[in-house]
């Protein structure tokens, strides 16, 4: 019965709101049971091991990629995300930042410095990387792969907040928007395995082919193992040219048998 005043009593006011968490929660289960439905499917085609995170946790994917320990982790809600990790068996020689260019970013950049440029103007206007030392990022957008590097990153173009990170441990690939297919869940596992490919790839120099002798003058750093380029060092012991930034970031030389005690560099 309404009130002199027209109002509606309380008690249909909780009937509503009743109904309306109620048909909520049932959307929202409704959906959870689509996405681990998907993601169960996934994890058959990755040969791994899939866990439901519930209310207040991730989604969480295990397998194995190139042999490496990996996980998918994706999280719905307020701030969605999808990230691949991946564990790397050594060091690859520094740290690797590749993102989607923003006004952030380039306020960023005018913070932490020049950010490395690979030749490809599209490229270098949608993405910011910053390598350090810059030999990482030489090798892994290294001439003869330029090409497949820019495809590894673009093929995941579509996705907003975009992010691909490397250190001494680990490569995560990222982007803030739940993966709403096993389609975008596989690009981001083959940008992943592509990556690693770019990290250990043994590096066929083309200066050298089978059965015809040529010869490459430029040597590569011990350390990132890509071309010498200016500016570099040499070790006082051994004389071994070096990268300047490689030199810095190992602190001695890595010519195999020199004393790295005795080596100290020259200009």
């Amino acid at each position: 019965m309404l009130s002199a005043r027209g109002d509606v009593p309380p008690f249909f006011v909780l009937i509503a709101i009743g109904i309306g968490v109620t048909i909520w929660f049932i959307q929202a289960q409704e959906r959870r049971g689509r996405l681990e439905r998907r993601w169960s499917d996934l994890t058959r085609k990755l040969g791994g091991s899939f866990v439901a995170g519930g209310l207040f946790e991730c989604d969480t994917i295990r397998f194995m990629l190139e042999d490496r320990p990996a996980l998918l982790e994706f999280r719905d809600g307020k701030n969605p995300r999808t990230r691949l990790h991946v564990s790397l068996p050594r060091d690859p020689g520094g740290t690797l930042r590749i993102s989607r260019d923003s006004i952030a970013q380039i306020f960023i950049t005018a913070l932490s410095g020049r950010r490395l440029r690979i030749g490809d103007y599209l490229f270098d206007r949608t993405y910011a990387i910053r390598s350090y030392p810059e030999a990482l990022g030489r090798r892994v957008f290294a001439t003869a792969r330029r090409q497949e590097a820019m495809m590894a990153v673009r093929r995941l173009i579509a996705c907003s907040g975009l992010s691909i990170d490397i250190d001494a441990t680990r490569l995560e690939v990222r982007i803030a928007e739940l993966a709403d297919s096993a389609e975008v869940a596989m690009a981001l596992v083959r940008t992943g395995r592509d990556f690693l490919g770019f990290l250990y790839a043994v590096d066929l120099d083309p200066g050298i082919q089978w059965g015809e002798l040529s010869v490459r003058m430029a040597g590569r750093c011990p350390i990132c193992a890509t071309t010498l380029v200016e500016p570099l060092v040499r070790c006082e012991r051994c004389l071994a040219p070096h990268h300047e930034e490689c030199w810095d970031y190992a602190g001695r030389c890595a010519t195999y048998g020199c004393d790295p005690r005795s080596g100290r560099r020259v200009a």
